[in-house]
């Protein structure tokens, strides 16, 4: 950023535009070795607002702004918004475009952002900006990376309305815990032939009382795969008693891609050989999965 002067015993001007993004950003006032300020409209303003009046500083270093920008590059400059994080720079993107209206101007700051000056990444910003502001502060919180929020733009608008307000707002969990919730849900809302909104009806269980977060994430996974869910219990019933053994480990492809059971025998004295005899009383049991397993072929 480029030093046009330092003044001594001058008098500087708020900039009432610069407050909204304080508060909003959440930043705390710029560490500079003296106040730092810019010339806008033949008036020396302040960067750090402190109320709609004047201030009399000994020593204030000007620096150089584009009057077009309306001060946010040097904003971005000396709030250093490199080190921001994504969310910051996010909302100072969204706000940014509706104070300067113009995309040119608005991709000429991304590189004080520390992102890279392309369309997509222009894109990315605004479109994560209309975000709710409840899933944004999540977000910020959380400390989420930009590449980690890219994940949220295929979501419609109304759908993460009902997420934040029934599931986001309700539930303390990691961000990829919460992109699993909303990933499954959505799932669920696209399709035509499940009623959403008994789902999310469901979610409060009737005594009032929000469903336990390890409970909702099995009826979602049930929900979005019924089949799968069906036909491993129907399988786990076939096996019966035999999946209780603590001497044979029975498992089979809970993702139903490969038709077989395996068994696992741990021997570690020679009179457990014994059991190698014993493992015949587990055909009844795996000729019955198998046949259960006839969904394959």
């Amino acid at each position: 950023m480029h030093i046009v002067e330092l003044k001594h015993n001058c008098n500087l001007s708020s900039y009432s535009l610069f407050k909204r993004y304080q508060e909003v950003l959440l930043l705390d006032s710029p560490s500079f070795f003296c106040e730092c300020a810019f010339e806008f409209d033949g008036t020396l303003c302040q960067l750090d607002y402190k109320g709609d009046k004047h201030i009399n500083n000994e020593t204030v270093l000007v620096l150089a702004s584009d009057k077009t920008m309306l001060g946010l590059d040097v904003f971005a400059h000396v709030y250093q918004a490199d080190m921001w994080t994504a969310v910051q720079k996010i909302r100072f993107v969204s706000m940014a475009y509706h104070d300067l209206g113009q995309r040119n101007l608005l991709q000429s700051l991304l590189p004080l952002l520390g992102l890279v000056d392309q369309d997509d990444v222009l894109n990315t910003c605004l479109q994560l900006g209309k975000l709710p502001n409840v899933m944004l502060d999540f977000c910020q919180n959380k400390q989420v990376s930009l590449k980690q929020l890219r994940h949220l733009k295929r979501f419609k608008a109304e759908f993460l309305a009902v997420f934040c307000e029934s599931v986001l707002a309700n539930y303390t969990v990691s961000f990829s815990v919460m992109l699993e919730l909303c990933e499954s849900l959505y799932d669920l809302y696209l399709r035509e032939y499940v009623d959403f909104e008994q789902v999310m009806t469901h979610i409060q269980v009737d005594t009032g009382h929000i469903m336990p977060l390890n409970a909702l994430r099995q009826q979602l996974k049930q929900l979005r795969n019924p089949l799968q869910i069906g036909s491993n219990k129907a399988i786990a019933e076939a096996l019966g008693d035999d999946l209780k053994r603590s001497d044979v480990e029975i498992k089979w492809d809970e993702t139903l891609e490969e038709r077989f059971v395996s068994i696992k025998l741990r021997v570690e004295d020679e009179k457990e050989l014994d059991l190698l005899d014993d493992l015949k009383k587990l055909k009844p049991g795996i000729k019955n999965a198998l046949a259960v397993m006839e969904y394959d072929s």
